[in-house]
């Protein structure tokens, strides 16, 4: 199996089982062209990738405490996942109230994260999570950014995976996030 695929078995593996979006912690992206929108306060359970290793080539192993932590404590596998392959190296999935409202131990290489309201730049496209197209989406995203001269980067782009395993390939949902804010300026976007 090459490495692409190994990844998106991993992220794939992780996402949630429902397919319909009732569990989804936000909407979802419906086009294919570069937006700005504000996510809502979440609670996500993030898991680390151990030291050494690329994101973008491991694979379910890698990322096994984080599916098992998520079994052990009855969390359910919410969608989306975010991917943070080049800052943080790690997977997070979203909590719902409930499990968000339960007082989770930390374990090795996993935590329980509050995340505030927050603005991204953001770009949906349908078909794989392999690195070249989520690479390809992350550069078409920030030179849009860069043509905004209202929108200012707060941090690295990171990836939103939206359908499971058993999705045909051609009917999944990937978005690339760039966090923004917003800033007074007098000159047009291009």
């Amino acid at each position: 199996m090459k490495a692409p695929a190994r990844f998106s078995l991993a992220a794939l593996l992780l996402t949630a089982s429902c397919v319909a979006g009732a569990n989804d912690a936000y909407p979802r992206i419906d086009s294919d062209r570069e937006v700005v929108r504000t996510l809502p306060k979440a609670t996500l359970i993030v898991g680390e990738l151990p030291p050494g290793l690329d994101y973008f080539n491991a694979g379910l192993a890698e990322f096994r405490p984080l599916l098992n932590y998520l079994d052990t404590h009855n969390l359910p596998r919410n969608s989306p996942v975010e991917g943070r392959p080049y800052c943080e190296r790690t997977l997070a999935l979203y909590l719902d109230d409930a499990s968000a409202a339960k007082a989770l131990p930390e374990a090795k290489g996993i935590r329980k994260v509050v995340l505030p309201e927050r603005t991204v730049a953001a770009l949906a496209s349908r078909g794989g999570y392999d690195k070249e197209k989520l690479t390809g989406m992350t550069k078409r995203l920030e030179t849009w950014v860069a043509k905004q001269p209202d929108l200012k980067v707060t941090g690295p782009a990171y990836f939103v995976y939206w359908h499971p395993v058993y999705v045909p390939s051609f009917y999944r949902k990937a978005e690339v996030h760039i966090p923004v804010v917003r800033v007074k300026t007098d000159k047009p976007a291009t």
